[in-house]
């Protein structure tokens, strides 16, 4: 490669082509995932007490809570460690489970005897270890049919890297050691449609698996009687015969007919249809047309195969120019194949022309598709009464006002009866970002004789993705301020969930959209659907930010039953001093059944402080204050927040809360319903000379001493003692 060419691929405007240059390259994206996978193992998490106690000890771990779906055990709290082990340690190293988690099959293979259990395969299956490994276990256990691992196929780790077929064939090897050992019973292993694809395509992972078959069951395969067939067409048809035979795998059967249509493996479509009681249908047919190909579609037709309602729309909408690359020959052959359909095939209704694929789109294909009227209809027709056709906003992504225009006046205006979604025409304009197209839109639903007697009503139902830049967030909301603003008598909706979605954006200038909607509160109204879902997640976006979008959100859910209870609910999970603010302005949390409310902020607040302290030890004591982190500005950062940043948060907080006298009068007022706050020993962590280094933790201990200056024989800490020690102190200072 040469110094030009070089540049070129590196400039910064083509990121996207860099990737793929380098992804594409089998020998760099698997050494590059390899360290991302041994970073991953290295960090494995443990929830060994005895082994988290001693690491905290030795400042080699981070106690981290982990939250999945969001459930959280906080008795067992899960571990990254900093300090994996050396080669060196591992070799003196006999435990097994270990040596998996570090993927390390060639030590594995020393230790001379090894009792695996059934429940030794499951960890090391989903932790995606070396097929080496599993080969060892496999040889080295004398599994029962109950203690084999019938999964080990859908393991989708190994499928993941489709060049990667060394890994598949030593998965294959484990497979026929363990049917080995059980010879004489079947152990149907789960059908993986992943690994049979891989099987379709490469035909060196066939002929592993015969080989196998003929080592085990002694076959011999040379009478073969369709030796003038294709050799790959062949291969895999003897791999299904083998394993129904001796079902080693349960097959999908439906599912391989897919795969045999996708490869044109005439064979297998025939040993299926005779051996396996799985007649070819109509979504055959439809599979093949959406793939584009000819010859297969020439085939079922051959056999018979009828079309079905869906048929036309795979012809309009393939697969082949489903890529950004597509090529023009790609185009016409798929044109070619709508004119197959619509002038070769019948069915026993009218097709329902309900989208166009963009680069099909075209005035010529348009004429055509209406031109066919004794087979083709623009308005779908539900059990009762007709529907809206999406055709409309199907032709918004071609971008062509003109094809529009054409649409409107020369096929819609003489249709009968054609009803229009004009609702899903205006989202497909916002989702192209055409302020021309969005004016169209509402024009044309304006002039429509079709109209809602009580006033037409568009629901927002799109909203940029999470990884829109700046620009595209500006455009989007000045689209919906101008359809807002420039509608007429027309009103919006828009879901309260979406809403949500989109304000949990991480550009503040998603939030512009509560303005909008304020200003023009007389054409707006809100869809609030799922209350248990919508309001929370609202709520969830606001109360990381200002009390002025606080109040505003309030107002906004100000006619629902309980807002109150996923306030505290989001404050739980969230720094925000303005949340209490507003919580405590508006005496939310003097309502009854929220009394609790202060004692979980509280002890929330002095385990945040605490934790903050533990990984900056932990992290300073690790890396012996690297000096990389201290040159470039580098912090660690802790669920999403940097770890200065957040204790800064929290001890904002608990000083407003210390100086709130009426919070505490109302909280201490009763010690059985405050119940107890628990203190963290963080001194006993932190030498002298840490807290020279570190002045900031001096003075958190101290206004937590101030905070809760009771302690007990229990090292338990009651709030209203606490309270009159700190109101005496006070009064005394």
């Amino acid at each position: 490669m040469t110094s030009s060419s070089l540049e070129v691929l590196l400039l910064p405007s083509t990121p996207t082509r860099l990737f793929l240059i380098i992804f594409k390259n089998v020998v760099l994206r698997d050494r590059l995932f390899y360290f991302v996978k041994w970073i991953h193992r290295c960090c494995r998490m443990d929830v060994n007490t005895k082994v988290y106690t001693q690491n905290v000890r030795r400042g080699q771990c981070i106690p981290i809570t982990f939250k999945m779906d969001g459930r959280c055990d906080p008795k067992q709290p899960f571990n990254y460690f900093l300090n994996p082990m050396s080669g060196r340690q591992l070799n003196a190293i006999t435990n097994h489970e270990l040596l998996v988690q570090y993927n390390r099959p060639d030590l594995l293979s020393r230790i001379p005897s090894l009792e695996i259990k059934y429940y030794h395969w499951a960890p090391a299956i989903r932790s995606g270890c070396h097929p080496d490994i599993l080969k060892i276990y496999a040889q080295q256990s004398n599994p029962s049919l109950k203690d084999v691992p019938l999964g080990l196929l859908k393991s989708n780790f190994y499928f993941h890297y489709k060049d990667n077929l060394q890994k598949v064939i030593g998965l294959i090897d484990v497979v026929f050691i363990l049917q080995e050992k059980n010879k004489s019973t079947p152990l149907a292993f789960e059908y993986s449609s992943k690994f049979f694809k891989l099987l379709f395509k490469h035909s060196i992972l066939c002929q592993t698996i015969i080989n196998h078959f003929n080592q085990i069951y002694n076959i011999d395969n040379n009478n073969n009687s369709s030796s003038n067939n294709d050799q790959q067409q062949f291969i895999i048809l003897r791999v299904l015969e083998l394993i129904k035979q001796y079902k080693t795998i349960t097959i999908n059967w439906k599912d391989v007919m897919f795969k045999a249509i996708k490869s044109s493996n005439v064979l297998v479509i025939d040993f299926i249809v005779s051996s396996c009681n799985t007649p070819l249908t109509s979504a055959h047919l439809n599979y093949a047309i959406w793939n584009g190909n000819v010859g297969m579609i020439e085939y079922l037709l051959s056999l018979g195969v009828q079309p079905n309602q869906y048929t036309l729309h795979s012809a309009l909408n393939p697969k082949s120019l489903s890529n950004n690359d597509s090529s023009s020959n790609e185009i016409v052959a798929a044109l070619d194949i709508i004119s197959l359909v619509l002038e070769r095939l019948i069915y026993k209704s009218k097709w329902v022309v309900e989208g166009i694929h963009p680069k099909l789109q075209s005035i010529k294909l348009l004429d055509q598709l209406v031109a066919s009227d004794e087979k083709v209809t623009l308005q779908p027709l539900g059990d009762k009464k007709p529907l809206f056709s999406r055709l409309f906003g199907s032709l918004i992504f071609s971008k062509d006002k003109e094809l529009l225009e054409h649409f409107i006046n020369q096929h819609s205006s003489h249709i009968i009866g054609l009803l229009l979604d004009y609702n899903y025409a205006f989202n497909c304009a916002l989702r192209i970002g055409s302020l021309e197209i969005v004016k169209y839109v509402l024009e044309c639903q304006k002039q429509s004789k079709l109209v809602n007697p009580d006033g037409f009503t568009y629901q927002i139902d799109y909203i940029v993705s999470h990884d829109a830049d700046n620009a595209e967030i500006l455009n989007y909301l000045e689209l919906v301020q101008y359809a807002v603003e420039n509608s007429g008598g027309t009103k919006f909706s828009m879901p309260l969930s979406t809403v949500a979605l989109f304000l949990h954006h991480p550009n503040p200038e998603a939030w512009r959209f509560l303005w909008i909607v304020e200003v023009n509160r007389s054409r707006f109204e809100w869809v609030f659907g799922n209350l248990a879902f919508g309001p929370e997640k609202l709520m969830m976006a606001a109360a990381t930010c200002s009390f002025d979008i606080i109040t505003r959100v309030n107002e906004l859910l100000g006619s629902l039953r309980k807002p109150c209870h996923v306030w505290l609910k989001t404050f739980k999970r969230n720094i925000n001093l303005d949340t209490y603010v507003w919580l405590t302005q508006n005496k939310i949390t003097q309502q009854a059944g929220y009394r609790h409310f202060g004692t979980t902020i509280l002890q929330r607040l002095v385990n945040i402080i605490d934790m903050c302290h533990r990984l900056e030890y932990s992290i300073n004591n690790s890396l012996e204050y690297n000096s990389s982190i201290h040159d470039y500005g580098h912090d660690v950062v802790w669920n999403g927040v940097s770890i200065k940043t957040c204790k800064e948060r929290a001890q904002q907080l608990l000083s407003h809360i210390v100086r709130n006298k009426d919070f505490f009068n109302y909280y201490t007022s009763n010690c059985t319903t405050a119940g107890y706050i628990y203190i963290p020993l963080t001194t006993s962590l932190v030498e002298d000379e840490e807290k020279k280094r570190d002045p900031s933790f001096e003075t958190t201990m101290d206004l937590i001493v101030k905070f809760i200056a009771y302690r007990d024989r229990l090292l338990q800490f009651f709030i209203s003692q606490t309270y009159k020690y700190y109101c005496h102190k006070t009064n005394g200072a």
